[in-house]
């Protein structure tokens, strides 16, 4: 929540011409940091634990949400591997392939060309074939949700559904 708020302010000075492009990308930076210290303390680390794997998809660079989904998923007594960002649809179904998950999240952000977003999302479902249920999420993945809900299997889903699907 705090990071949402933070990158909310920074992004609304920026755009106001208060803070430069190299505040917001500071403030990025610490943020990533953080969130990546928090996952060197797992809740049990001895406990066998369910695999979620998570990414962003193609054309998705900012990462910040998929790393807090790793903060809540292993809060909740998951384990979470984080693949990156802007990872293509062949690449995920890829480590799907490798690691057997019991569920993959997708973190969207921002906006990209839609219909290339649209495809990726699409291939993506076509690949898993049902094998694994997949979660999408992030302030921009309600964009694609109308265009992809009737064709898949896919779950579009706030940080409150998430966390009820994880449990």
């Amino acid at each position: 929540v705090y990071k949402r708020q933070l990158m909310d302010r920074v992004g609304r000075r920026w755009s106001q011409g208060i803070l430069r492009i190299v505040h917001a990308q500071g403030a990025s930076a610490v943020i990533h940091a953080h969130l990546i210290r928090m996952l060197e303390f797992p809740a049990d680390p001895g406990e066998e634990r369910s695999c979620l794997l998570i990414a962003t998809p193609a054309g998705q660079r900012c990462c910040l949400g998929a790393l807090a989904v790793c903060i809540i998923a292993q809060d909740h007594g998951w384990n979470p591997i984080y693949l990156g960002s802007n990872l293509p649809a062949e690449e995920i179904a890829a480590a799907r392939s490798m690691l057997d998950p019991q569920m993959i999240a997708l973190s969207i952000t921002c906006r990209v060309n839609d219909s290339f977003m649209t495809d990726e999302l699409t291939r993506l479902c076509s690949f898993l074939d049902n094998q694994c249920p997949l979660v999408i999420g992030g302030r921009a993945s309600h964009f694609y949700r109308g265009r992809l809900e009737r064709q898949s299997q896919a779950v579009w889903a706030t940080t409150e559904a998430f966390i009820q699907l994880l449990q």
